[in-house]
């Protein structure tokens, strides 16, 4: 990145929180600082968290881009009677331990 942007670039992992500690640091930093962040969608899971650490995600963050996208499985036994979600739903309701 470095001879892309002519300046020095400089990883810091701030791990935790689900990424709201990362990215909160980032939201918090200096106006004429330059600061990003690779974090999971700030607008979904992360915004109670970060509501909590004083950060506005809508006021403090720009989104700039979408860096992977990948599908999510839901995979189950084939050994049971479930042939979709809403089986599944079913199944457990009619099965959850108690």
């Amino acid at each position: 990145m470095q001879p892309k942007f002519g300046q020095n670039v400089v990883v810091e992992n701030r791990a935790g929180a689900g990424g709201s500690i990362g990215t909160g640091y980032v939201a918090k930093a200096r106006r004429t600082a330059t600061r990003c962040c690779s974090a999971p969608s700030a607008r979904s899971r992360q915004c109670r968290a970060l509501s909590q650490a004083d950060v506005d995600v809508d006021k403090d963050l720009q989104p700039v881009t979408q860096l992977v996208s990948f599908p999510n499985l839901l995979i189950v036994n084939p050994k049971l009677p479930i042939k979709n979600v809403q089986e599944l739903i079913d199944y457990v309701k009619k099965n959850e331990a108690r």
